[in-house]
């Protein structure tokens, strides 16, 4: 027989560890401008959703989070004359950019988030390979590219 404070123990770190198992630490802007080949202004055109297989997900309410197999893609058109930091490395602007999936999110309200809100317009942290320099923070608003620009010139200092 197993003794009754054993038996608490277990049920506690059962209950406790889903809520323990994803932290996202934030990284300072400073940190990001520096990680980033690539700082780029663009819109947001589209938010999709895909399962497991890559199939796309058309219910607004369907969800993404941990052990959800389901991602959360941003089609962007970044706009080559507003580059903040590095270069474009082709003439190509249109890309498909994933989020991360460990967010509780529901397609509609990605959709409503990205696409609407400031009109679709971001900031885009990227690496040479045009992929998320930080799967976690990547996107920025457009009214953070003053204080990007500053870290920018400081970074290009250094």
């Amino acid at each position: 027989m197993v003794p009754r404070s054993y038996l608490s123990a277990l049920i506690f770190v059962l209950v406790t560890a889903p809520a323990l198992a994803t932290q996202i630490t934030e990284v300072p802007l400073s940190k990001q401008v520096a990680d980033a080949d690539v700082i780029v202004v663009g819109h947001v055109d589209m938010v999709s959703m895909h399962g497991y297989f890559g199939q796309k997900i058309f219910d607004p309410d369907a969800r993404t989070g941990p052990r959800i197999p389901n991602e959360l893609r941003l089609h962007v058109t970044l706009d080559p004359h507003r580059i903040l930091k590095g270069k474009l490395p082709s003439a190509r602007i249109k890309y498909v950019l994933p989020l991360l999936k460990m967010w509780h999110n529901t397609l509609a309200d990605a959709q409503s988030y990205y696409e609407e809100y400031e009109k679709g317009l971001r900031v885009f942290f990227l690496t040479s390979e045009m992929k998320p320099s930080d799967i976690a923070s990547f996107v920025h608003f457009e009214s953070e590219v003053p204080e990007i620009q500053r870290l920018v010139r400081t970074h290009s200092q250094k």
